[in-house]
């Protein structure tokens, strides 16, 4: 029966220093490190190869529900609704660009170089500019008309997708609280919310 992990199923790596849950992950471009945010007010940036902690990144006593990174950047989405930048390449542990959302975020994604998506407790799904902080535009995810419900999770795919028309495009996938996967085009850097791309998963 094939096992994960190492020779023998043993783990390739036990990475322990949060002192308590630990709610998200993200893997590195290169699967070097691995980024996890945890309850214990924290994010922390792994080397996965040493098993050792690099930076733990404090959000100041927010619950951190969220994690996620693209090349030297990294990202914390907050239960104080602050999303929080870390550059890898700087020294210190403080974030280099910090915005405050109106809600609580519960997800967030990388878009692009450009810019980082989340998603909060309202039901909005927000771009941001990862130079200047600024949301660049935003959506309501679920078109019900009725209560708006929290976005849970959000996924940007790897790869673009080839439509029925031809045209290639970034996909996203966002999931609500109301028991629906919805899946998105992820429009470029600057451009208008693109709508719904398919259905119920």
């Amino acid at each position: 029966t094939p096992r994960l992990g190492g020779r023998g199923g043993e783990p390739v790596a036990t990475l322990r220093g949060h002192s308590h849950s630990v709610t998200d992950l993200c893997f590195s471009a290169d699967s070097a490190a691995v980024l996890s945010g945890s309850f214990d007010h924290t994010a922390r940036l792994w080397d996965v190869g040493r098993s050792q902690c690099v930076s733990c990144f404090d959000v100041g006593g927010a619950l951190v529900l969220s994690v996620a990174c693209r090349g030297d950047l990294c990202w914390a989405a907050t239960s104080s609704g602050a999303l929080l930048q870390y550059d890898r390449r700087r020294r210190g542990e403080q974030p280099c660009l910090s915005v405050q959302n109106e809600s609580l975020l519960q997800a967030v994604a990388s878009a692009s170089d450009e810019e980082v998506l989340t998603g909060d407790r309202n039901g909005l799904l927000k771009a941001w500019d990862v130079r200047t902080g600024r949301c660049s535009r935003q959506q309501r995810v679920d078109d019900s008309g009725g209560p708006a419900r929290p976005i849970s999770h959000l996924e940007v795919s790897p790869e673009a997708w080839r439509g029925h028309d031809g045209a290639r495009q970034r996909l996203l996938a966002a999931n609500s609280y109301d028991d629906t996967v919805r899946i998105l085009a992820v429009p470029a850097a600057g451009g208008a919310a693109e709508g719904e791309a398919g259905g119920a998963a």
